[in-house]
């Protein structure tokens, strides 16, 4: 499996990754758990070392299945060994949504406040079964959300805490890539993006 460095600063990692959004099981129609575990079996048999997740994945249980097939692979100091890091999000605040609406769907939005992203990322740990994230990138942000201190303040928060390894920001276009440089500039925060 050919490798890449993740960002500027970020760790090395497989080319291709196992996106993990559909094994949550929400907004996808039905899943089937133990397809979902033998997919990502199959993904990190063939070496794949880079598992992308988010909190707001299936409410928390796209990570409560990683954690699973990572504990069956002989757990953390296995997963070390073997290179694999888990990439989680956070910033969809779906903890405090309303119930959801006739098609299922939870009303989802987004919080970059410090002190709710690091309960968020305090959570992926619990759920996910680490001392520290590997990599945590705020959820797909908008400008507007993202030109306050606050989320920088917390991957900052975060990292000196050592409950995070690396920063990142999950962005969707090259112009958001663009838009997270600058922004960066002012915080020296992000290591991937």
């Amino acid at each position: 499996m050919q490798t890449t460095t993740l960002g500027p600063r970020g760790p090395r990692v497989s080319l291709i990754g196992f996106g993990a959004w559909a094994i949550g099981g929400r907004n996808w129609g039905p899943t089937d758990d133990d397809v979902s575990r033998a997919a990502l079996h199959a993904a990190l048999d063939a070496g794949v070392t880079l598992i992308d997740t988010a909190d707001v994945y299936g409410c928390g249980h796209s990570e409560t299945l990683i954690a699973e097939v990572l504990r069956v692979r002989g757990g953390e100091a296995a997963r070390q060994r073997a290179g694999i890091l888990v990439a989680s999000k956070a910033g969809n605040d779906f903890y405090h949504a309303a119930a959801a609406d006739d098609r299922g769907y939870d009303p989802i939005r987004q919080n970059y406040d410090r002190d709710y992203l690091i309960s968020a990322a305090e959570r992926s740990l619990r759920r996910l079964g680490v001392d520290a994230l590997d990599i945590l990138q705020l959820h797909s942000g908008d400008r507007a959300q993202l030109e306050r201190d606050d989320p920088w303040d917390a991957l900052a928060t975060l990292k000196r805490q050592g409950k995070i390894r690396w920063a990142g920001w999950s962005v969707q276009s090259f112009q958001e890539t663009a838009q997270a440089d600058l922004l960066d500039a002012r915080h020296g925060v992000l290591d991937c993006l």
